[in-house]
């Protein structure tokens, strides 16, 4: 946390990878400069499958990796299957989490957290299993 921050608040970067259907992964960066978020992206995404981003200039050059499209908020929310509603749901229940339970997380810890809310939202269509899959990884 640097001088100035409210308390509570992190002066941390972290990057979310959604798969529709699938998985969810959050990560720590250093900042959001675009070579740093396609390194992250050619090791974690399937061009092939398509990318779906906002309007945000910082992804654009994500259009060059294969199938892509991108949604303007400022027009619409949503125009056939392009859309973010998956990345943003996933941080919305992260932030929920943070605030609702948590309350701080400390700048060290913060992959833990969001490893943590990215294997709760990967597997949120399997509450059966969730307790039987916890207790394999401990």
């Amino acid at each position: 946390m640097t001088k100035g921050d409210r308390p509570g608040t992190l002066n941390c970067k972290a990057l979310g990878i959604a798969q529709r259907g699938g998985a969810f992964k959050m990560i720590v960066v250093q900042d959001l400069k675009a070579f740093r978020i396609e390194r992250i992206a050619s090791k974690n995404v399937d061009a092939a499958r398509g990318i779906y981003i906002d309007a945000a200039k910082l992804y654009r050059f994500l259009m060059s990796t294969g199938k892509h499209d991108y949604i303007t908020h400022k027009r619409a929310w949503k125009s056939g299957d392009v859309h973010t509603n998956t990345i943003e749901s996933a941080w919305s229940l992260f932030k929920r989490g943070i605030i609702g339970v948590h309350h701080y997380v400390g700048a060290g810890y913060l992959q833990d957290y969001l490893d943590e809310f990215a294997f709760r939202y990967s597997r949120r269509k399997n509450r059966g299993v969730m307790f039987d899959l916890v207790l394999a990884n401990c």
